[in-house]
């Protein structure tokens, strides 16, 4: 296995204040050989470093989660306490639904549950096709009369 490298680097401002920071760029090769790249502020020796990225590689299993969930949350305007719940709600069930799919399809395809087979807006799409398709106004659609 090759060793990390430890690359330090200079981050400047954009802004006319001209601060800057100084940081460390990690590169390692994972288990798998797939390339992983982050940047510390922390001091490391190699050793460190591959701790450090099993620990950061489950924190980026936690950042895309809050962010895919934003691909399920509807847009709205409305002030109303009970309809931004339901659809806040809708959203929670609607991404357990999408996470439940792509379990079951990498036990039957047998391949690694941690990457998902299909993507969320892809997900989304495939729902509102078989709304379409049943003759049905999707749940948050602004054709959907009891809403």
């Amino acid at each position: 296995m090759n060793p990390p490298q430890i690359l330090p680097i200079t981050i400047k401002s954009q802004n006319s204040c001209n601060k800057s920071v100084t940081a460390n760029l990690i590169m390692i090769l994972d288990v798998e050989k797939e390339k992983q790249a982050f940047v510390t502020n922390m001091n490391l020796d190699r050793l460190l470093t591959r701790k450090l990225s099993k620990l950061y590689s489950k924190r980026w299993g936690i950042e895309t989660s809050y962010r895919v969930k934003k691909d399920f949350r509807p847009k709205t305007t409305s002030k109303n306490y009970i309809i931004r719940l339901f659809y806040f709600l809708f959203s929670v069930c609607l991404y357990n639904l999408w996470e439940l799919v792509n379990v079951i399809l990498a036990l039957v395809k047998q391949i690694d549950p941690k990457t998902p087979v299909i993507a969320a807006k892809l997900f989304g799409t495939i729902l509102f096709r078989v709304f379409e398709l049943s003759g049905i106004d999707p749940p948050l659609s602004p054709h959907n009369q009891y809403l």
